[in-house]
């Protein structure tokens, strides 16, 4: 007998109906006469029975038009205003909740926005938050946490094959009308250290496990009872895992006691047929050391984070670009850019906001 569909939740239903709309084409628009944009006077905000939110950015990022992000804050009775390119918000200082994605919030920017009393953001890290002004403030902040958890573990699969089997090579290789190569390597057998085994370690743990990999090792001060279950075995030092590890993953998150955290006395314990990927912050890892390292051939690593450079784009001239494409595959912070997880990202921090304004918050972290 068949087995029956599972029934899909109210966001899976939700996220269903808003994909057909973004994908649905158009009809033609009948010529309009051109639509005079109101702006509500100071005080009839609240007469209107609506809610300001500022956006600095789309919490869908390319995946919505701003026109649908728009309407479905809009049919809950939120007008969104968007910030100039230098943040101004055309007098809409009477907004009460901010989005942001990865743009930097400080005391500067709040200083413009008096009335705020939440700043959704629509990402897992907010490390780009000064969470210290927001408290001064009395301002919450809330972020959207695992919306992108399968996204980024693929994304370090993905990375590893690069290296394991020199794919992006191979491919130049072919497109130059060559065709030999040399062997490359499997991922079965391999000794896999994860760093951090919340959603994603957790996650990359479960996919290595069909890969049969030998020995999965993980390093986080908070121990996942899940981790253990699925075959995985905790270690008490840092040192441990790139000691035993073929392929070493950083999933944790970033913080005062991680920064850094992957320091040169680390990285010198690698071998160089080891494999290093990053797909959470660059700067878990000293930067600077692991560059000139990649450059002598001491170990491999696949990057999607750079250190200082959430929502910016890597100098023409950084030293990374100039490491051989033998020890390095770097993408410009893709782990958590699929479509699916930007749909699902833009449903739960209007979500967040919904459930703030109804005075019933979630996902606060200050």
């Amino acid at each position: 007998m068949a087995d029956k569909k599972k029934p899909l939740s109210l966001a899976e239903r939700r996220l269903a109906r808003l994909a057909k709309q973004v994908a649905a084409p158009t009809a033609p628009a009948q010529p309009k006469a051109p639509k005079q944009e109101t702006v509500p006077e100071k005080g009839e905000v609240e007469e209107m029975g609506c809610s300001i939110i500022a956006m600095l950015e789309s919490p869908s990022e390319d995946a919505m038009p701003r026109k649908a992000v728009e309407e479905m804050f809009n049919s809950h009775e939120l007008k969104v205003v968007w910030a100039n390119e230098d943040h101004s918000w055309n007098d809409f200082q009477h907004a009460t909740v901010l989005v942001t994605v990865k743009r930097r919030v400080d005391d500067a920017l709040l200083a413009t926005l008096p009335r705020l009393r939440l700043v959704a953001v629509a990402f897992t890290g907010y490390d780009h938050v000064d969470l210290e002004a927001c408290k001064k403030r009395g301002v919450a902040v809330a972020n959207v946490p695992g919306y992108s958890t399968d996204g980024a573990a693929e994304l370090c699969f993905g990375l590893i094959f690069s290296l394991l089997r020199h794919i992006p090579m191979a491919h130049q290789h072919v497109r130059a009308g060559k065709w030999n190569w040399p062997p490359g390597n499997e991922l079965c057998g391999r000794r896999f250290g994860i760093i951090g085994t919340g959603e994603i370690g957790l996650r990359v743990a479960e996919i290595s496990k069909a890969f049969r990999v030998s020995k999965i090792i993980g390093f986080d001060p908070i121990k996942n009872e899940k981790f253990v279950a699925i075959g995985g075995e905790y270690v008490q030092s840092l040192a441990t895992i790139f000691l035993h590890s073929d392929i070493i993953i950083i999933c944790c998150n970033l913080t005062p006691a991680t920064k850094g955290m992957v320091n040169r006395r680390m990285l010198k314990l690698l071998r160089p047929d080891s494999i290093l990927i990053n797909c959470a912050r660059g700067a878990i890892i000293d930067q600077v050391t692991m560059t000139q390292m990649l450059m002598d051939g001491r170990f491999r690593a696949g990057l999607d984070v750079y250190e200082g450079l959430e929502g910016e784009e890597l100098a023409p001239d950084h030293p990374l670009r100039s490491v051989p494409e033998s020890n390095l595959v770097s993408v410009p912070h893709l782990a958590y850019k699929c479509h699916e997880a930007l749909l699902r990202r833009q449903e739960l921090t209007l979500e967040n906001i919904l459930a703030f304004l109804a005075e019933s918050p979630q996902n606060i972290v200050c």
